[in-house]
């Protein structure tokens, strides 16, 4: 014990940069989450309340929670929040807004690893203070759960550098098996799997003989839910339509191709062009990005096709073409699961842009601090828009609040 927390303060007095930042813009973007968490929009919509109203009076039984597996993290910690005073408007956001800092970090973890410090920083910011990211961490709804994915990325790095590390394959059989009750999420893990198998038994077979009983055991224990949701699920529900619903699928009943293109054609123009998603999301028919963050997500694609080799660009590719596929199949697959992967490409298009330039100009100091300069300067008017348009737009706009209008 006393080894890990010379290693943790070593760490620290060697990164403390780095540290310091961190911890200072996750605590500046908790504030901005848990910003009149439970007031801004006036009250609770009608998913909410009832959701307000399931914790309010300990409608949220354990067994439950274990036999309708979906979701898991997510009502895991609505049924742990009955046990506290907080299960007002503000409590039942509270969960999202954790889950969203949690992906934040993670986030925050991939972009330093792939990336320097500066570009980590700033695509950490640009993620974290984006309209659809502060409305999915800040809205009660267990599709804020998919932001919890960076986590589990996070955790495959950390364990592709440190392949002895008990706690990276510790955190990825955890995260992992936390994802798995996420709609869809096993298909993205499945190929994750195979690609990073070598990496995995490695790791697996460097560690003794006790740890590897452990994580076994925390393995057992993580399926129990699963189990029982496709042996004893709760009554009215059958086993196949479970198994449908972990897999991402909407059920035995397939949309017509029409109406499944129709339904990514809508999701994709949300988030780029045009929205129809109503007040309940956004203000008029306002998309999810800008033109700036649209850009440098269409150059961050590229950039990863041009490297398709890599393990990376791979598991990325994989991920986010999976994600399009079940948002189109009409399933429980919410259109946040796009959200960190989108960032990802948003991030590298943002470091393609600086390095680009600094090719073009590599020994002039004037040149270099210009372009950083350039690049805060667009971080900082992106940032702008998006916080003002989700607590100004939205946040004051009569239709929100009429949308927002139980109040317990």
């Amino acid at each position: 014990m006393q080894r890990k927390i010379k290693h943790i303060r070593a760490f620290v007095l060697d990164n403390w940069k780095v540290v310091l930042l961190a911890t200072t813009t996750i605590g500046f973007l908790g504030l901005l989450l848990v910003f009149k968490l439970g007031s801004l929009v006036g009250g609770l919509s009608g998913s909410e309340y009832q959701l307000q109203q399931l914790i309010a009076h300990d409608g949220l039984g354990l067994g439950t929670v274990a036999r309708d597996a979906l979701f898991l993290p997510y009502n895991f910690m609505l049924y742990l929040l009955q046990f506290t005073p907080f299960t007002g408007p503000t409590g039942v956001r509270l969960t999202g807004v954790l889950f969203g800092l949690l992906g934040a970090a993670g986030m925050f973890y991939i972009f330093r690893t792939w990336y320097t410090t500066r570009v980590a920083m700033l695509g950490t910011i640009l993620f974290a203070t984006s309209s659809w990211f502060i409305h999915a961490a800040r809205f009660a709804d267990p599709a804020v759960s998919y932001l919890l994915l960076p986590l589990l990325v996070a955790a495959m790095i950390a364990l592709q550098s440190k392949v002895r590390s008990r706690l990276a394959i510790a955190a990825v059989v955890v995260f992992g098996m936390a994802m798995m009750y996420l709609p869809g999420v096993v298909l993205f893990i499945i190929p994750a799997l195979i690609i990073k198998r070598k990496v995995i038994l490695a790791s697996f077979k460097a560690q003794p003989i006790w740890y590897k009983i452990t994580l076994g055991l925390i393995s057992v224990i993580m399926l129990i839910p699963l189990l029982l949701t496709l042996v004893r699920p709760l009554p009215g529900v059958s086993t196949l339509s479970n198994a449908f619903s972990l897999f991402g699928f909407p059920g035995t009943d397939l949309h017509s191709i029409y109406a499944m293109i129709s339904q990514l054609r809508e999701s994709l123009l949300g988030i780029f062009a045009y929205s129809n998603a109503g007040a309940l999301y956004t203000p008029g028919h306002m998309p999810w990005f800008d033109i700036c963050t649209s850009v440098l997500a269409i150059i961050g694609i590229v950039q990863f096709a041009r490297y398709w080799r890599l393990d990376r660009s791979k598991l990325i590719g994989i991920a986010a073409l999976l994600s399009i596929i079940l948002i189109a199949l009409g399933g429980a697959v919410s259109s946040v699961v796009l959200l960190p992967f989108l960032f990802l490409f948003v991030v590298e298009g943002l470091k393609w842009l600086l390095e680009t330039w600094l090719e073009v100009f590599p020994k002039n100091p004037f040149a270099r601090s210009f372009a950083i300069i350039m690049i805060c300067l667009l971080t900082a008017s992106v940032v702008s828009f998006h916080i003002n348009k989700y607590y100004l737009a939205w946040g004051r706009a009569p239709e929100t609040r009429q949308v927002f209008n139980n109040i317990p």
